[in-house]
């Protein structure tokens, strides 16, 4: 089975990743700035480059706020001068600025530090972050950081300790968490080509915020912060723009550590290669607190969205993975960033259509189980409370469930019919092994009366394989983010309505609806996770929109090192169930649980 992407495109030289640790940590500089735009500013019109750079912007851009740092310019020229003839220079300058002159030079000087103080505060609120926003800095801050950004500085200190950094994202991935570790605000990378998209970067505030250690949760799916009370909507949302690859804001209860509920305001942005490749997602948290700062702060917040990176630059001209096209809606284009913030945080938050919203139950294990993994335990989920000690009201009740927050093989949202089928990946030139042969596919064509496959590698063979087959066979990759199908037989192609190549390459959730039922999908989601089989009852629906109930057979398939590499499901319509029973039993039975890896060698050589 040759590797579908070869990894020796992720591989680059020093000099590759020198340039783009130095360019990262041109624009990550301007990240850390926002952290106190007043303090940044100060140092930028101290530098007399800065005060080049900043001032010609603001005669460009802003010409009504080029005067306030022309007075406080002025300001510090007075301030810059002998004790003794700072008096007579303040009463003269107020005289020119406000057209009259104070009582005594001590009144004049204190008038012109305050007007100083003021013209920091109205440059900083708007003008400076959009200067810092433009590429107009990029020169300045280039030239601030000299040869800082010349070699490049590893956060191993800080990065899980059981990730390994793709050389191709090395100088991106130090830089970005070096700059965030200290930000004022919650900041977590997840990696997206990961299955599961574990965190593998949290910062201090994160930690301080959530109560959690950082070597707790690096490693983990965020979802450990949901529990009983947790909104189905917001996850639902989340799980939505994930898929999509666009920006999410979404308010949502989470849980700290403790078992004390705070509101989150949860901003994340993908991350996709220049090669239009879904590498990354950073997190943004805001803890909503109801005080008197909190304008403020979200136009602090506002500010630090707009410097968060979409895109990352990477030496190879080759796709190291699936192209993934971001789908923004014509709303979420149009929108401005402030709006969506205060929309968000006022609770507007829209399911999308058809999807399947688990019931409050669906997480009310998730914070019990992260407390068990770490050796804490839990409080009763009762007994909750929210910041104030007050009780939190219930999560209000939903119809039916949210997809998983880690992808599951057969949950979600339907097709849209019109939009073309996503591409699978090429397949590999060849997977011919001459001579190669699987025991337990030779046994599952022996008990199922059709022709032994041969000479392939193992996936290939086991399609020849359920190929042949009258009963509905899908089979998923489980080392694939997203987990698509990655065959689907012709009786599954008469049973659903949908062509192959509508089917695979996709994750199987299309064929919920409104109408699917949530615990059958909760069940089915843990049998994925617990790498155990499983048989649900689900309403499904075929490509004409109509419904079938589904008896479906999830069958998980490790290597023989134990390694879980496949899922494979077996579907069949319910009202056949007496004349199909037999045979399907037999056919659940038959499939293979285990291969030689030896058949399947793994896609990319760890």
């Amino acid at each position: 089975q040759p590797k579908r992407f070869d990894e020796s495109l992720t591989q680059v030289d020093d000099e590759a990743q020198k340039k783009q640790w130095k360019q990262s940590m041109v624009k990550f500089t301007r990240l850390l700035w926002s952290a106190d735009w007043e303090t940044s500013l100060l140092q930028v019109v101290r530098n007399e480059g800065g005060m080049h750079f900043f001032g010609k912007w603001l005669a460009a851009n802003a010409p009504g706020d080029a005067t306030q740092l022309e007075m406080w310019v002025y300001v510090q020229q007075v301030a810059a001068m002998p004790p003794d003839q700072q008096g007579a220079a303040a009463m003269q300058l107020c005289q020119q600025l406000l057209g009259s002159v104070p009582g005594s030079p001590e009144e004049a000087l204190a008038g012109l530090q305050s007007m100083s103080g003021q013209a920091i505060s109205v440059l900083s609120r708007e003008s400076f972050p959009r200067f810092v926003q433009s590429k107009a800095c990029l020169p300045l801050v280039e030239q601030l950081i000299g040869a800082q950004a010349e070699e490049l500085k590893k956060a191993d200190d800080i990065i899980w300790n059981q990730y390994t950094v793709p050389p191709d994202c090395a100088g991106w991935i130090h830089s970005f968490a070096s700059v965030a570790c200290a930000m004022p605000a919650c900041i977590v990378i997840s990696d997206m080509a990961m299955p599961g998209n574990p965190m593998f970067f949290v910062n201090d505030e994160f930690c301080r915020v959530t109560g959690y250690e950082r070597t707790e949760v690096q490693g983990r799916n965020c979802r450990f912060l949901q529990g009983p009370r947790t909104e189905p909507q917001s996850v639902a949302v989340i799980q939505d723009t994930l898929r999509r690859g666009v920006d999410c804001h979404v308010k949502i209860t989470n849980y700290r550590k403790s078992g004390e509920l705070f509101e989150n305001l949860l901003t994340m942005r993908p991350v996709h290669d220049s090669n239009g490749v879904y590498r990354f997602c950073i997190g943004v948290q805001f803890e909503v607190t109801r005080d008197t700062n909190l304008k403020s702060r979200l136009a602090k917040l506002d500010k630090l969205i707009k410097l968060l990176p979409a895109t990352l630059e990477v030496a190879s001209k080759a796709a190291v993975g699936v192209a993934h096209k971001r789908e923004e809606t014509e709303e979420e284009t149009q929108t401005a960033l402030d709006q969506k913030l205060a929309s968000a945080l006022e609770g507007n938050t829209v399911a999308p259509d058809n999807q399947v919203l688990q019931d409050s139950d669906y997480f009310a294990e998730n914070h019990k189980e992260m407390l068990q993994h770490i050796g804490v335990v839990p409080k009763d989920a009762e007994q909750a409370t929210d910041a104030g000690g007050g009780a939190v009201p219930a999560a209000p009740p939903v119809a039916a469930a949210a997809a998983p927050a880690a992808p599951a093989v057969f949950a979600g949202a339907p097709l849209a019919e019109d939009l073309p089928p996503p591409k699978p990946p090429p397949p590999p030139p060849s997977d011919e092994m001459p001579g190669a042969s699987c025991p337990g596919l030779n046994n599952l064509a022996s008990q199922m009366g059709v022709n032994a496959p041969s000479g392939k590698a193992w996936l290939s063979m086991f399609c020849d394989a359920i190929e042949q087959l009258p009963h509905a066979v899908a089979i998923t990759d489980m080392q694939m983010p997203g987990l698509p199908i990655a065959f689907a037989n012709s009786a599954m192609v008469a049973l659903t309505g949908y062509a192959k190549d509508a089917i695979e390459g996709r994750n199987c959730r299309f064929l919920q609806g409104k109408r699917s039922e949530a615990a059958a999908v909760r069940a089915m989601v843990s049998a994925i996770r617990g790498t155990k089989p499983t048989t649900v009852k689900i309403t499904n629906y075929r490509k004409d929109g109509k419904t079938f109930v589904n008896v479906l057979s999830l069958i998980p398939v490790k290597d023989n090192t134990g390694q879980y590499r496949y899922n494979v499901g077996v579907l069949s319509d319910a009202k056949n169930q007496s004349s199909e029973k037999e045979a399907l039993e037999k056919l659940r039975a038959a499939i293979p649980v285990e291969f030689d890896t030896k058949l399947q060698p793994k896609r990319f050589d760890e």
